[in-house]
Order: structure tokens, then C-alpha cells, then sequence
């Protein structure tokens, strides 16, 4: 009878395991299909709950689990008195389902998270073959694009593209660098990692997503640091290269596709005052708002996702951002803003307010210190994981809702095969890659 019971319990956590990889391979994969990504979420929620009955949690997916917990707490004190409680109560709750990629995650073999990590990489190179295709004839899995920039296969009403193709380029950089078939000389592997720098960062040009750029010129400052084995002499010859070809590829692409060129030329109308917040995209107004919000609510914020419905009350007159959502009846018209501050630290600031900010700053600590507990060997296999989060939420730089459905599944997915990668390196990583 205990035989049965054993062998049961152990069916059991090898259906969790499975559900994991596929629930984690389903979120990237869905990611341009908008809410069809949380069939993943669903698929580890399950997966996580079968594992938390059977096993104990290993140390860097606790940090994690720690570090969900202080943002989730924010977000919860952020609700006492929210300007849209619903909205932000909705928000707060709905995010217990990113716990489930962390335990989910954790259950991981050394090979799923290889494969994993492969699985991405391919991913994102499709999307990118996709992307070229589309800037050159127009068009691409997602259709047609009718912007000032490319949109791929995420589509002409979802300009996701250039950022989500930054964020994911640690892992297709970590992964092509990882690739040695014995037949590689040292010049082919160099011209093959090259070469797929290259695809992506003509990508990301070519979706037009500034916050992007910047982006990527970290990624690539950080990769280079990386490959360079930090020694001054190479890095600073690397980055030279890719700096010269960065240049070299803006100039063809300025002076062949016009959808590039409109960007640059928007771009450079910031050192112009009079035209910089046409150049930021008309973000002037609201970073003004949102000290004004941060100001007037500086415990807990507005609430989280409550942005936009406190925004009217604190912008100026005749901000642009403000307008009216029509009704059937004219008295139950509402009247809304801006739909978050483009910003981080605002963002925390205005939704969560310093309780949010102190929050954040022990949810980073958490993981940092996880990094620092781990080996050479884990963290190099955590590390584009690690860098992805940096690059996203890299302070000098706009940036989405990161308390948005997509984007916080983004992070959470990040911060799930961040904390798997530094709980253990078997044999059959290194082996794999």
C-alpha cells in the first residue's frame, strides 16, 4: 500500500514537472497573442500546486517567492485607499498566479531549463526573421504594418516588438553563445555571434521603440563585459565594433527605409526645448502629473492601475492626455488620463508610494543576494536571465506598465528561470548547451 502510494505521489510530481515546461514554454510562445500567454500562467498554477504539497522550495526560488511577496504587499496596501479599489483589488489579486511561475520554475531539470532557454532563443529568431520580412515587403505574421515602425509578428496594434525583442536578447545571445559544434573555427564562431547581434539589433531599430534602443546598448554593453571575460583590453575593443557597426547601421537604414528615418528625425528634436516633448512623445505632461500624484500621495500612491483615473485631478489645463470616455448616459461619462507614468520609479512612487518604493528596494536586495549566494556556475547560466531584468527595468529609461498583465508576467517569467538557474547546475547543462 505505501508502494502505491509512493509510486502515486511520484506520477504526480513527474505530471507537475511536465505541466511546468510546457506552462513556461506556452507563456513566451503566446506572448504576442496577448491574454492567450496566461494559458501558461494556468498550466503552472496547477503544476505549483501539486509541487508545494510534495517538496520543499530550494533557497534562490524562496528569494524569489520573497521578492513576489514585497511587491505583492505594496500593491495589496496600495488598495487601502485606492482612487479605483476594484481596478487595483482585480490587479493585486490576479498576480498570485506569477507565484505559480516561480515554484513551477523551480521544479526544473538541468536539460528543461536548457531547453527552455533554446526555446527562447529560437522563438525570438523567427519573430526577428518575421520582423526583416515585414521591412522589406510590409508585410508579417501579425499582418500588415501602417506605422512609423515595424511591428512583426506582434501585430500594427501591438508595438511591442522592439522592447520585448531587447528584453529577450540576453538568452539568444547567451544560447548562440553557448553553440560550439566541433567543426566551429574561432572566426566562424565570432562571425555566427556577430551575426546575430547584428539581426537583433537591426530589429530593434527597425521597430522604432527608443526605450529599446537604450535597451539594447546596454545588453550589449553587459554581453560584451560578459564574452570579454572582463578584461578592459577586449571589451573595449568589442564595444568600439559594435559601436562603429550600430552607427554604420543607423546610416543605411536613415538613408534607406523612411519609417526609420521619421524616427531618428523625431528623436532629434529633443536637444530643441521647444520641441523635446514631441521628441519624448508628448511624455512631458505626465511625468509632471506624476509628481504631482506622488506629492499629494506619498504612503501608499493612488493604487495600483489606478494612474489614469487620478490623473484628471492632477493635471494642468488643457493637458492632452485627459479625455472623456463616452456613455449611453451622459452622467455616467468618465473622465480619465494617462494609462501609467512611462517611468519606473514614478510608477512605484505614484501607485505605491514610498511603501511601495522601500518594497521594491528589499525586493531587489532579495535577489541580489540570491546572485551573490550562487556559484560562478549558476550564475552564469542565470545570467541573461538576470541581465534581461536589468535591461527592462534599467532606471535611466521610459518604460511600460510593469504592473500591467503582459509586462508583469514578463518580469515574473524572468525572475522564475532567474531563481531556477541559480538553485542548481548539473552535469547536463553544461553538456546540452
Amino acid at each position: 500500500m505505501l508502494r502505491g502510494i509512493f509510486l502515486h505521489t511520484e506520477k504526480l510530481l513527474l505530471i507537475a514537472q511536465r505541466c511546468s515546461v510546457i506552462g513556461l514554454s506556452a507563456f513566451i510562445l503566446l506572448l504576442p497573442f496577448g491574454r492567450l500567454s496566461e494559458l501558461g500562467s494556468l498550466l503552472c498554477l496547477i503544476s505549483s500546486s501539486i509541487y508545494l504539497a510534495r517538496v520543499d522550495v530550494k533557497p534562490a526560488a524562496k528569494a524569489a517567492l520573497a521578492c513576489w511577496a514585497a511587491i505583492f504587499a505594496a500593491a495589496l496596501i496600495s488598495c487601502v485607499d485606492s482612487t479605483e479599489v476594484k481596478g487595483s483589488l482585480g490587479a493585486t489579486f490576479s498576480a498570485i498566479r506569477f507565484a505559480a511561475l516561480i515554484i513551477a520554475a523551480a521544479q526544473l531539470s538541468g536539460a528543461q531549463r536548457v531547453f527552455l532557454s533554446k526555446l527562447a532563443a529560437i522563438t525570438l529568431g523567427i519573430w526577428c526573421v518575421d520582423a526583416l520580412v515585414q521591412a522589406t515587403s510590409g508585410f508579417s505574421l501579425g499582418g500588415r504594418s501602417y506605422t512609423d515602425r515595424i511591428s512583426g509578428v506582434f501585430g500594427n496594434d501591438n508595438l511591442k516588438l522592439g522592447l520585448v525583442t531587447a528584453t529577450l536578447a540576453p538568452i539568444a545571445l547567451f544560447v548562440a553563445q553557448r553553440f560550439r559544434p566541433a567543426w566551429f573555427s574561432p572566426t566562424l564562431r565570432f562571425m555566427a555571434l556577430f551575426a546575430v547581434w547584428l539581426i537583433l539589433a537591426a530589429v530593434i531599430l527597425l521597430a522604432g521603440a527608443r526605450a529599446g534602443w537604450v535597451m539594447f546598448a546596454l545588453v550589449s554593453v553587459l554581453w560584451g563585459l560578459q564574452l570579454g571575460g572582463y578584461n578592459l583590453r577586449k571589451v573595449g575593443l568589442g564595444l568600439l565594433l559594435g559601436l562603429g557597426t550600430a552607427i554604420a547601421l543607423a546610416v543605411i537604414l536613415n538613408a534607406t527605409n523612411s519609417r526609420f528615418a521619421q524616427r531618428v528625425e523625431r528623436t532629434m528634436a529633443i536637444f530643441d526645448l521647444q520641441t523635446a516633448d514631441f521628441a519624448l512623445a508628448g511624455r512631458v505632461p505626465i511625468w509632471k502629473t506624476a509628481v504631482s500624484m506622488a506629492v499629494a500621495h506619498p504612503i501608499n500612491g493612488v493604487g495600483v492601475r489606478a494612474f489614469r483615473y487620478a490623473y484628471p485631478e492632477f493635471a494642468q489645463a488643457h493637458d492632452p492626455w485627459v479625455h472623456t470616455i463616452p456613455a449611453e448616459n451622459s452622467a455616467q461619462a468618465q473622465t480619465i488620463g494617462a494609462s501609467h507614468p512611462h517611468q519606473l520609479l514614478l510608477e512605484i512612487l505614484t501607485e505605491t508610494g514610498l511603501t511601495g518604493l522601500l518594497l521594491w528596494a528589499f525586493a531587489v536586495f532579495v535577489l541580489v543576494r540570491a546572485w551573490r549566494r550562487a556559484s560562478p556556475a549558476q550564475r552564469a547560466h542565470a545570467w541573461p536571465y538576470g541581465c534581461a531584468l536589468l535591461v527592462l527595468t534599467f532606471p535611466m529609461n521610459t518604460h511600460t506598465a510593469l504592473y500591467s498583465s503582459f509586462w508583469a508576467g514578463v518580469v515574473w517569467w524572468l525572475i522564475a528561470l532567474l531563481s531556477a538557474n541559480l538553485d542548481g547546475v548539473d552535469a547536463v547543462d553544461d553538456a546540452a548547451l
